[in-house]
């Protein structure tokens, strides 16, 4: 179903695993699951992400497409 919907599918690394944690420890509220995502996002120079978590309207550079 997700492949029918999205461009491609982003591998997750190691490197993301430790970004997220970062992130996850410079800010409050995002969770690790939010912050996987917005590392993988980082690295993959994507700025668009259709999600219904209101999270990623707070993070500069990062537009919600409302799903």
């Amino acid at each position: 179903l997700l492949e029918g919907i999205v461009d491609e599918v982003f591998e997750v690394t190691h490197d993301d695993t430790r970004r997220a944690r970062e992130i996850v420890l410079a800010s409050q509220g995002w969770s690790a699951r939010d912050a996987l995502h917005l590392a993988v996002m980082e690295r993959q120079s994507v700025t668009r992400i259709m999600t219904f978590d209101a999270a990623f309207d707070a993070q500069v550079g990062c537009e919600r497409l409302h799903a």
